[in-house]
C-alpha cells in the first residue's frame, strides 16, 4: 500500500468516524447545536466516504477540507462552554477528540500531496 493510498484511507476513515459520531451525539441535544451537530456530521460523513472511494482523494481540497470540519467540530463544543447551563450541551470530550484527529488528518493529507 503506497503512502497516498495509506494517508487517503486514513482520513477517509476518521471523517467517517467523526462524521457519524457527531450526527449520533446530535440525537441527545436539542435546538441549534443538535441542528448544527447533525449538519455537521452528515456532511463529514459524506466527504469520508468520498476519500475513501478515492474521489475525493488526498488531492486538492480534502486536507483543507478535513481542517475545516475540525475547525467547526471544535468550535460547536467551544460554544457549549459559552452558553448558560440551562441551555447548553454537555461538553463532548469524543467531539473533542474526533475535531482533533480532523485537523492533524487534514494537515497529513494536505502536506503528503505538497500543496
Amino acid at each position: 500500500m503506497d503512502i497516498d493510498n495509506s494517508t487517503r484511507l486514513y482520513g477517509g476513515s476518521i471523517a467517517v468516524i467523526s462524521g457519524g459520531y457527531s450526527a449520533y451525539l446530535s440525537a441527545g441535544v436539542g435546538g441549534v447545536a443538535s441542528t448544527s451537530m447533525l449538519l455537521l456530521g452528515i456532511v463529514v460523513l459524506v466527504h469520508g466516504l468520498a476519500v475513501l472511494s478515492g474521489y475525493g482523494g488526498p488531492g486538492g481540497l480534502s486536507g483543507p477540507l478535513m481542517m475545516l470540519w475540525g475547525v467547526l467540530m471544535l468550535s460547536i463544543q467551544a460554544a457549549a462552554l459559552a452558553m448558560p447551563m440551562s441551555v447548553a450541551m454537555t461538553l463532548a470530550p469524543g467531539m473533542v477528540t474526533m475535531g482533533v484527529l480532523m485537523l492533524v488528518s487534514g494537515y497529513i493529507m494536505t502536506a503528503s500531496t505538497g500543496t
